[in-house]
């Protein structure tokens, strides 16, 4: 960075903190066109003299506002400041930009240079420690979840394949137990197969036991199948039972009117009986016979109707 730069870098930044009032670092260094750095150095010195002061937003992005001491630098716009005034103090600042400058280089740590062969091998050890960190942090997830995980433990002082392998086999074994755990839920409950649903449960935290939990599913889905058959059959009989029971009572009542009927019929026939005798007497008490034909004739009906 050239003396000349430097100058007129500082001048910039004074004028657009003291124009703008409030200007973040970003932005500065956009409207400057310079480098963010070097923009960062210098307001870093502006700072310590009281000329810029720089503030932070909640992101953390740097703010520059005007100093204490910005108002007096003003006055090197006006006639009667002596140019040797500004060009005094524009040289201190740029001094002190660049003993800064020359006390970082000579603070910067030596870099160690690292063979390509080196730098890929580190590299690598870099990333096996981060997978098998990866490895670690998901057994232990899996131990606060209460799933068994002892088949993982006993590969986690192998080979970092062996241990890709067996995390990769255990992770669709658990997905197949979820999945089983979800069917095994949707399950009608019944008292008669407590104890399934118990030995089923215990069981759902284990891959290694996917085939006792899947057989003991499909038994409890037979049992449930076969109830739900019966209970089908004994509705179907029930509703016959209930059509029998009403042709029952509908014939019940044909037999009930036709009971009636007769009942009303032998009433009208001893009415016609009663209504034939007391013909016969009327005209008998009246001083009539009836000729004998007739009387016989009579008599006759009288018997066929009983």
């Amino acid at each position: 960075m050239g003396n000349g730069k430097i100058h007129t870098g500082v001048d910039a930044v004074i004028k657009l903190v003291r124009e703008r009032g409030r200007v973040t670092l970003s932005e500065a260094a956009r409207i400057l066109n310079m480098d963010k750095r070097s923009l960062e150095e210098i307001v870093r010195i502006l700072d310590e003299q009281g000329i810029v002061k720089i503030q932070y937003t909640f992101v953390g992005e740097k703010v520059l506002t005007k100093g204490e001491k910005i108002d007096s630098l003003e006055i090197q716009e006006k006639p009667s400041l002596k140019p040797k005034e500004v060009e005094g103090r524009a040289d201190e600042i740029l001094s002190l930009i660049k003993r800064r400058i020359a006390t970082k280089r000579l603070e910067a740590p030596k870099r160690k240079i690292t063979p390509p062969k080196e730098k890929e091998g580190e590299k690598r050890r870099g990333e096996k420690a981060e997978k098998l960190e990866i490895f670690r942090k998901r057994l232990s997830e899996l131990k606060k979840e209460g799933y068994s995980v002892s088949s993982l433990e006993s590969v986690m002082d192998k080979d970092l394949r062996a241990i890709e392998k067996e995390f990769e086999a255990y992770e669709k074994k658990l997905a197949k137990l979820k999945e089983l755990r979800d069917e095994f839920y949707s399950l009608e409950k019944i008292e008669d197969l407590k104890d399934v649903y118990s030995s089923v449960e215990s069981k759902l935290k284990d891959p290694e036991k996917i085939n006792e939990i899947e057989a003991e599913i499909n038994k409890v889905k037979k049992i449930l199948e076969e109830r739900k058959r019966l209970e089908e059959e004994v509705k179907k009989k029930e509703e016959s039972i209930k059509e029998k029971e009403k042709e029952v009572e509908r014939k019940e009542s044909k037999i009930s009117i036709l009971l009636e009927i007769v009942k009303h019929d032998e009433q009208l026939t001893k009415i016609h009986k009663q209504m034939e005798d007391d013909k016969i007497t009327k005209y008998i008490d009246s001083g009539w016979m009836p000729p004998l034909d007739f009387v016989k004739t009579l008599r006759k009906k009288t018997r066929d109707k009983k």
